[in-house]
């Protein structure tokens, strides 16, 4: 990231203009689209995009809290996450949670994003959307076919 610095310097001399190009490097911004996925009764899966603003050094690493809808405290799960995405497990099952993630570079730690929604563990199958047109089609008729017996020996 980039900024314009702009210097005009003045006396009974006369006057100076100086203009900057200056790197700013600093933390990054926040995570982008952070959301939870694969979620079962116990697990979840993390996923976000890196930050729009990287602070002026790519981001090297993630750190992942966690916290229960009941708690008003964060609890970290791991401060060494260099992938894009996460797995939480041994949750508890019906448990609501929260996710937070924050980037880091070469200058510090970053602005945290979070999940706007707590997600709530379960196992049920939900319909998707992929479900949503599935059409089912019954036939109903009669169905009709001769006995093979009659049950008395002179019928036929």
């Amino acid at each position: 990231r980039y900024r314009w610095i702009c210097f005009k310097l003045q006396n009974v001399a006369g006057s100076a203009t100086l203009t900057l190009n200056v790197r700013v490097l600093d933390s990054p911004g926040p995570p982008s689209n952070i959301t939870v996925k694969d979620v079962t009764k116990n697990s979840a899966t993390v996923t976000w995009d890196i930050p729009e603003n990287e602070g002026g050094g790519p981001v090297n690493n993630y750190l992942i809290d966690i916290r229960e809808i009941s708690r008003k405290g964060w609890t970290r799960l791991t401060d060494k996450c260099r992938r894009l995405s996460y797995k939480v497990s041994d949750l508890e099952e019906g448990g609501i949670y929260f996710f937070r993630v924050t980037g880091e570079n070469e200058y510090g730690i970053g602005v945290s994003a979070e999940t706007k929604e707590g997600t709530k563990m379960t196992g049920h199958f939900s319909v998707g959307r992929s479900f949503s047109d599935l059409v089912m089609e019954v036939q109903v008729g009669r169905f009709h076919s001769s006995p093979t017996h009659r049950g008395h020996p002179h019928l036929k």
